[in-house]
């Protein structure tokens, strides 16, 4: 259900790829780097970044 909310406030399916990018970032601008550890929430941010950019890439 909560998908449903995400999808119409950011007007694109929650579940498509290049959404579930967005969804991820504002999660881990969320995330405390406390809760997390700031060398994961670096890791990850740089993980997201690459799997954008062969997105990008791709198209």
């Amino acid at each position: 259900m909560l998908h449903e909310h995400l999808s119409r406030a950011l007007g694109a399916d929650a579940f498509a790829p290049e959404t579930m990018s967005r969804i991820g970032a504002a999660m881990l601008s969320i995330v405390s780097p406390e809760f997390a550890g700031p060398d994961l929430i670096e890791r990850a941010r740089a993980g997201l970044d690459r799997h954008n950019a062969e997105q990008t890439r791709d198209e």
